[in-house]
C-alpha cells in the first residue's frame, strides 16, 4: 500500500515480548528492556548519520563517509556494534504508537509514544485515562498534547436504523465465541473454558498482573459479570470495545460525544465485515464528520510526512526537543559518548562508573 499511497501513513505493530530473542524476557522486565530496546533504536535513527551526510553527488558519491558514524551499545539487555543500515527517514524517528494499560505501560507510553491505542467502555470513563497519561508526560518533561489517543470503535452504520439493526443481526450469527474466548484466555492468562459457560463468571479468578492486564482490567468494568460464552462472543465481536448501531448522524453523535468528553484525538476503527464496514464508515459516516468540522477534509501537508499531518504541523517532521529521541542526536551524542574518530560508545559500566565519581563513591580503590 506505501508503493501506491502518497498521504496514508502505517503503523506498523510487533512486540519485544514476542520479537526475535525478546521472548525469553521475564515479564517483569520486559519493559526494562523496553526502554532500553528504545535508546538503542533512537541511537541508531538519530545519532549514527549526522545531517548533511546525504551529499548525492558527483563523482564523490551518495553520502559523505565521515558523517556516517558506527554505535557501539553495550547495556543490560541489548548489546550491539552498526552503523543506521540506511540513510535516515525525513522523521528519522518514526512516530512511536504504544498500546497497554498497566502502569509500566502507561509510564512507557507517557515517555515514547505520540499516539496511544487505548480501551474504554465510555466517553467518562477515557477520559479519566487521557488526564491521568498526560499528567505522566508532563511529569517527564513533555507537553501533554503531544500524546494523541486513539480509542478502539467499531461502527455499524446503516442508510437507516433498521438497516443497521440488521447488519448487526446478520453479523451476529457468524461470530465465532469459542475463538473470541480462547483469545481472552490468552489475553488473561485464565482459561475460561473450564468454568460453566453459561454462568456468570466470577472475576475475581482473574488475578492482578494477568498477561495483557488493561484488558481484565476492561472485563471487570462490566456492571454484572457476564458468562464466559457471553465474553467470549463479544471478544470475538469487537474485541470489548466500543460498538454503536445506527445511522451515519448517530454515529457521528457518538464519536463527537468521545471527542469532546474524552479529550481524545481520534479512533481506532475496527471491522466487523472487510471491506464492507469500512466502505460503509467511508461513503456514509465520513461525510457527515466533515460537514460537522469534526474531520478534516485533506491532509495537512499533502505528501508529508506521518509526524506533520499528525500534529497538523508543516515543517515539524522529526521528534520534537522534549521528546527522548532528541538526547540521542549525533552532536549530542557526540559530546558524551563520542571516540576519536566520532563513533559512539554507549556503555552501562562506563555509565556507571561515570555515576559512581559524581555521587563520591570509591572508585577502583580510590575515594572520590
Amino acid at each position: 500500500m506505501a508503493a501506491v499511497s502518497k498521504n496514508v501513513s502505517f503503523g506498523i505493530t510487533g512486540s519485544t515480548s514476542y520479537i526475535n530473542v525478546h521472548s525469553i524476557t521475564p515479564k517483569h522486565l520486559r519493559y526494562e528492556e523496553a526502554h532500553e530496546y528504545m535508546d538503542l533504536c533512537y541511537s541508531l535513527w538519530e545519532g549514527s548519520w549526522e545531517d548533511g551526510a546525504q551529499t548525492w553527488k558527483r563523482p564523490e558519491g551518495a553520502y559523505d563517509p565521515n558523517k556516517i558514524h558506527k554505535i557501539f551499545f553495550n547495556r543490560k539487555h541489548h548489546k550491539t556494534t552498526a552503523y543506521g543500515a540506511t540513510h535516515p527517514s525525513p522523521q528519522r524517528t518514526p512516530v512511536i504508537f504504544q498500546a497497554g494499560g498497566s502502569p509500566q505501560g502507561k509510564m512507557f507510553a507517557a515517555k515514547h509514544a505520540e499516539a496511544i491505542f487505548c480501551g474504554g467502555r465510555s466517553p467518562e470513563d477515557i477520559a479519566i485515562l487521557v488526564k491521568e497519561m498526560r499528567q505522566m508526560a508532563e511529569d517527564q518533561g513533555r507537553p501533554g498534547t503531544d500524546l494523541n489517543f486513539f480509542p478502539s470503535m467499531t461502527p455499524i452504520v446503516g442508510r437507516t436504523v433498521e438497516e443497521a439493526q440488521a447488519k448487526y443481526d446478520k453479523y451476529k450469527t457468524m461470530v465465532d465465541w469459542e475463538g473470541g474466548l480462547a483469545k481472552l484466555s490468552g489475553y488473561l492468562n485464565l482459561d475460561l473454558s473450564k468454568y460453566p459457560l453459561d454462568e456468570p463468571l466470577d472475576y475475581n479468578e482473574i488475578k492482578d498482573g494477568v498477561a495483557i492486564e488493561g484488558v481484565g482490567t476492561n472485563v471487570k468494568k462490566d456492571p454484572e459479570p457476564l458468562t464466559p460464552r457471553q465474553l467470549g462472543e463479544r471478544m470475538a465481536f469487537c474485541g470489548g470495545g466500543n460498538m454503536p448501531i445506527g445511522t451515519p448522524d448517530m454515529i457521528a453523535d457518538v464519536m463527537e460525544e468521545w471527542i469532546n468528553v474524552g479529550d481524545i484525538d481520534g479512533f481506532n476503527v475496527a471491522y466487523i465485515s472487510n471491506p464492507e464496514s469500512y466502505e460503509d464508515f467511508v461513503e456514509l459516516v465520513i461525510p457527515v464528520l466533515q460537514e460537522r468540522g469534526i474531520m478534516w477534509k485533506d491532509y495537512a501537508v499533502p505528501g508529508g510526512t506521518f509526524r506533520e499531518n499528525l500534529r497538523r504541523e508543516p515543517g515539524v517532521k522529526r521528534a520534537p526537543s522534549t521528546h527522548p529521541a532528541a538526547k540521542f542526536r549525533y552532536d549530542v551524542l557526540k559530546e558524551k559518548y563520542g571516540d576519536e574518530n566520532g563513533d559512539i560508545y554507549i556503555d552501562r559500566n562506563a555509565e556507571e562508573e561515570l555515576v559512581r565519581k559524581v555521587n563520591g563513591v570509591t572508585v577502583n580503590g580510590t575515594s572520590h
